[in-house]
């Protein structure tokens, strides 16, 4: 793994909109990890022969689903695992939210 490779992925991953929204000051890896491990178990692995990236996987609480990201530094691959967590508890939110809105006899979502 080259440092310039692994700088320039940090670079991107970290300046999304979602990221500098919740941690406008920056984050560490310890702060993913732990925004991580409030959504439920956490598996990170190493780095190892015929698999050059690090890996966190995460299962969310009560079977709900799970998500995971690559990368060639643990933080990388935490913030792919967070992100593809928050849209997807986002999109189950949504869908609940339409669910009650038609049984309520509302239709859909934002209609007035």
């Amino acid at each position: 793994m080259h440092r310039d490779e692994a700088a320039r992925e940090l670079k991107v991953v970290l300046t999304g909109p979602v990221l500098l929204e919740r941690w406008p000051d920056g984050l560490t890896t310890d702060d993913v990890l732990g925004a991580l491990s409030e959504l439920g178990r956490l598996t990170l692995d190493a780095p190892e022969t015929g698999r050059e990236r690090y890996r966190c996987s995460l299962t969310l609480r009560h079977g709900a689903g799970g998500c995971s990201g690559t990368g060639l530094t643990l933080t990388a691959a935490g913030v792919r695992c967070l992100l593809e967590a928050e849209e997807g508890i986002a999109a189950f939110a949504a869908d609940g939210l339409a669910a009650l809105q038609r049984s309520l006899g509302t239709g859909e979502p934002g209609a007035a």
